[in-house]
């Protein structure tokens, strides 16, 4: 949650978007503000959670199997082997 408050993406969609969705019928203004603004944090929270949990768990399920593990290995060997030769030929 922190990296949204130091983002200024973040900053510049409250100052742009929200404004257009406050009534000076309503509550206060930073009522309003403040209430939309935990709507979006609520939202993002729950957006984040899910897309980790689904992640993570395809993430292990994909890193489990025998041949994602060898096309691994095989590109470190390759990343390695590259690296080696170029630094011979300096």
């Amino acid at each position: 949650m922190f990296m949204n408050i130091v983002n200024p993406k973040v900053t510049v969609l409250f100052v742009a978007l929200l404004p257009q969705f406050v009534t000076m019928e309503g509550w206060a203004t930073a009522v309003q503000m403040a209430t939309l603004g935990f709507i979006f944090m609520a939202q993002a929270l729950v957006l984040f959670s899910g897309l980790a949990l689904v992640g993570g768990y395809a993430g292990q399920k994909w890193l489990n199997r025998l041949g994602t593990q060898r096309a691994i290995h095989l590109g470190k060997a390759v990343i390695f082997l590259v690296i080696s030769v170029e630094i011979y030929f300096l």
